[in-house]
């Protein structure tokens, strides 16, 4: 077993909590819990000892497993486990594979073994079948966010989860636990022929030599230090993190050392501390779509919003200042919808957001910030007659602030309706259907410079058409048009470039994305050609620039900092990832994953 003293503690301690003054002068500033720690001279007799996490049903412990790649992970529900976004990615090039692969690739095939012990009769597991990660890269990378959330093909039974519950910053520093798959030679010196794989075997078909069979470790009291931010840093004597560590639910007791009440608090996936888990708290386990509108305080600063189908939540984001360029915060709930699909999201006249999204059970379902800045209770309005559900919602506002909704219904007819003014709980006018020529599946609209709107919508068969209004204000459109493309297109996007005119991005049924931009800022003009549109994936250590692989869905807009003239593009994948790339420095820049 490792052994750690407490006096080895005393010089960060006393940097960190009293800052160079007399133990007599300052232990009134020191919590109960952490004198001792610092107060008490090394002591082999009084060191603290790593234990063998026991196999159990239990909290925590029980809620913690082993993935088939040498990681640790942990069920924060029935059917997600949270782990490093390392141990669901690949964060290094490897071409000395039959596959070769790029920095960012997902791992595939994953197996989780929940409270995985050699001692355990037919451990149970489950397949990994997707996962949404912090950041795809951590090597090179100037915003590593190493975590993620993997999906269960079926859900764990007779096993807990953790409760996402971080500390608050004010209790730091204070005492947390971790437990994990830690391979420590010192115990384990036969390393990964300690234990023999589970029956039937075969597993760890891609790292097997991180891949040891051995029971898990418990870290019963780390000293974590402070938070900064997106990482909480921990002592470094009283924290013993090894290769396997990878992806360990770090625990903390709210209400004191001892007692049963426990929280997950963050996830350690190296050295020198853990990630907060306030960054992964609500952020999205599947995110099914996307939209972008204001502040909540009517600030231009963008929120994006996401509908988060494996939750059945509503989450956002918002700037943390007016900077094109500047973070945002970690995502928030901002309400229960159930099954949530399509979203979409718009500045209202007041300068406040308001978000409409459209639900499996065949309602709509509404909010927007209200007095006092606060989100308002969602409420249901009523869709077209006689229409069962919805296939895809869009909306924006006319020159004067009033918004109006446009929804694909599932009989793929496409229609409009037009709010009875401009604040956020004004109803609705009666609906009317557009005349697209098409069995319609997806929709986008833009407003363009002269104030008329203009509809984008992809067929059944993947051919994009287009309409029109004939006036700023009319109820009338034109007739629909092919939008001239050869490609069996799969979801469809407008937003205005930095120009001010309209370009319009498709992915393809093979995630290829496309772009195509107006000649004028009017509808019923010319356009450019479709061409490739080939953005890469963030990758700064990778040989080559990766594909993003796998979008289904495009959403364009604009920052709303600045001149509000920066395009933004975000895209989601068939895992439930969000990704985003803004134009600058006249290039699309690399995607990135919008979690970090």
């Amino acid at each position: 077993m490792w052994y750690r003293g407490s006096g080895l503690l005393i010089t960060s301690l006393f940097s960190l909590l009293i800052g160079g003054a007399g133990i007599a002068d300052q232990q009134g500033a020191i919590s109960a819990a952490l004198f001792p720690l610092v107060a008490t001279d090394p002591d082999a007799a009084d060191a603290e000892q790593r234990t063998t996490m026991p196999i159990t049903t239990e909290l925590p412990w029980g809620a913690v497993g082993f993935l088939d790649n040498g990681c640790t992970a942990a069920l924060i529900d029935s059917q997600h486990i949270i782990a490093a976004s390392h141990c669901f990615t690949r964060d290094a090039d490897d071409t000395n594979t039959p596959k070769a692969f790029l920095q960012g690739a997902w791992q595939t095939g994953l197996v989780f073994f929940p409270n995985y012990h050699p001692s355990r009769p037919r451990p149970p597991r489950v397949a990994v079948d997707r996962a949404v990660v912090g950041s795809r890269v951590q090597t090179g990378s100037d915003a590593p966010a190493d975590w993620g959330i993997g999906h269960l093909a079926t859900p764990v039974t007779n096993f807990p989860a953790l409760q996402i519950d971080p500390i608050p910053p004010w209790r730091y520093p204070d005492f947390v636990s971790f437990a994990g798959y830690a391979r420590d030679i010192a115990i384990y010196p036969n390393g990964k022929a300690s234990f023999p794989q589970p029956a039937p075997g075969n597993f760890c078909p891609n790292f097997g030599n991180n891949c040891w069979w051995i029971p898990a470790l418990v870290d019963p009291k780390c000293l974590a230090l402070h938070v900064t931010g997106t990482f909480v840093d921990s002592d470094a004597f009283s924290c013993l993190t090894q290769g396997g560590n990878s992806g360990s639910p770090v625990v903390w007791r709210p209400d004191g050392v001892g007692q049963p009440n426990v929280r997950l608090t963050g996830l350690v996936s190296g050295p020198g501390g853990f990630w907060n888990a306030s960054w992964f708290q609500y952020a999205p386990r599947f995110g099914a779509d996307v939209g972008v509108a204001s502040n909540d305080d009517g600030t231009k600063r963008t929120q994006v919003f996401v509908s988060d189908r494996d939750r059945e939540h509503i989450v956002s984001r918002q700037r943390s200042d007016a900077d094109t360029a500047g973070r945002f915060g970690a995502f928030r709930d901002i309400g229960f919808v159930p099954q949530p699909g399509p979203l979409t999201a718009i500045r209202l006249q007041s300068g406040r957001p308001k978000v409409m999204v459209g639900s499996a059970n065949g309602k709509l379902y509404s909010s927007y910030v209200g007095g006092g800045d606060q989100w308002q209770a969602w409420q249901t309005f009523a869709g077209p007659a006689g229409v069962a559900g919805f296939l895809d919602i869009a909306a924006t506002t006319d020159a004067g602030g009033v918004p109006y909704l446009y929804v694909i219904g599932t009989d793929h007819r496409l229609y409009t309706t037009r709010a009875n003014g401009t604040a956020g709980g004004v109803g609705w006018a009666a609906w009317s259907q557009i005349q697209t020529g098409v069995d319609a599946a997806r929709v986008s609209v833009v407003r363009h410079g002269d104030g008329r709107q203009q509809v984008f919508v992809i067929s059944t068969t993947g051919v994009v058409q287009t309409a029109w209004q004939t006036g700023t204000t009319a109820t009338t459109w034109s007739a629909g048009a092919m939008f001239g493309t050869t490609q069996v297109m799969s979801d469809v996007t407008a937003g205005l470039n930095s120009s001010g005119r309209v370009q319009v991005f498709a992915v393809d049924v093979n995630g290829a994305t496309w772009s195509r931009t107006a000649n004028q800022s009017a509808p019923g003009g010319t356009w450019g050609s479709w061409t490739q549109w080939q953005v890469p994936l963030y990758a700064p250590s990778s040989m080559a620039s990766p594909v993003l692989d796998g979008l289904v869905s495009l959403t364009a807009s604009r920052w709303l900092e600045g001149d509000g003239s920066v395009p933004v593009v975000f895209g989601t994948d068939r895992q439930g990832n969000v990704y985003v790339t803004s134009y600058r420095t006249g290039r699309w820049q690399s995607w990135r994953s919008f979690y970090n």
